[in-house]
């Protein structure tokens, strides 16, 4: 009997590390998303500022054309 309560209780301690395991395999998970989406972000932020500075460029040079 002895036995049996000493496995069931390894058995549960075990199941409870895995668990924690998971958890925190998810979370890293979850940090590695967003730290991906915020780089994302940067990116299309400035693919947006360099396309408005080349129109805005393009528009320099066409007002100058026209002087």
């Amino acid at each position: 009997m002895m036995i049996l309560l000493l496995l069931l209780t390894e058995l549960q301690e075990e199941r409870e590390r895995e668990r924690l395991r998971q958890r925190e395999r998810r979370m890293r998970e979850e940090e590695r998303k967003r730290r991906w989406e915020i780089e994302q972000e940067k990116k299309r932020q400035r693919d947006v500022h360099m396309k408005q500075r080349a129109e805005a460029i393009r528009l320099a040079r066409e007002r100058e054309k026209l002087r």
